[in-house]
């Protein structure tokens, strides 16, 4: 940033112009801090970026500012501190290195996986039993008929012959 202890030799508006650019540098990094935050909370605590890591230079990255703008005067003791507390604070909660991502990440996909086949199993199973009732109701079905159109016969008589079982 321009020195201000000089502030005749360098014009007002540069100076505004200056502050302007520091403000939406500092702007963009803290959607990116968002972002990353939001990714990690979508994905249960991992990040899914980077091999799981979250630093400094992601959060440039993710910003798209320079990781050298950090290093200059007006950025040095303000925005990178303020960064690096947050990489510091994040990355405490949060699954890191590919390894242990990866295995995180696998060990998730076989949950699902085993959740997903018991719940294909049940579907599977429920769907026999539908079947087995749909036909049994068809099988009474035909008995009713059946019956009923005994009954209509013998509707005049007073005393009827009951068909005699099949053992």
């Amino acid at each position: 940033m321009i020195d201000e202890t000089e502030p005749a030799s360098v014009p007002q508006e540069l100076l505004n112009y200056a502050r302007q650019r520091s403000v939406e540098v500092v702007s963009k990094l803290r959607k990116a801090m968002e972002k990353i935050e939001h990714d990690i909370d979508e994905n249960d605590g991992l990040y899914p970026f980077n091999g799981g890591r979250v630093t400094q230079s992601e959060v440039c990255r993710r910003a798209g500012v320079s990781k050298v703008t950090l290093q200059g005067k007006s950025h040095k003791i303000t925005t990178k501190l303020m960064i690096d507390d947050w990489v510091t604070r994040v990355s405490a909660g949060a699954v890191k290195g590919k390894r242990s991502v990866r295995k995180t990440v696998t060990a998730r996909a076989d949950a699902w996986k085993a959740a997903h086949a018991k719940i294909a199993q049940a579907y599977h199973t429920d769907r026999l039993k539908l079947v087995d009732a749909e036909n049994r109701i068809k099988a009474l079905e035909v008995e009713n008929a059946a019956l009923r159109e005994q009954l209509s016969v013998s509707g005049q008589r007073k005393v009827t012959a009951l068909p005699k079982k099949a053992s």
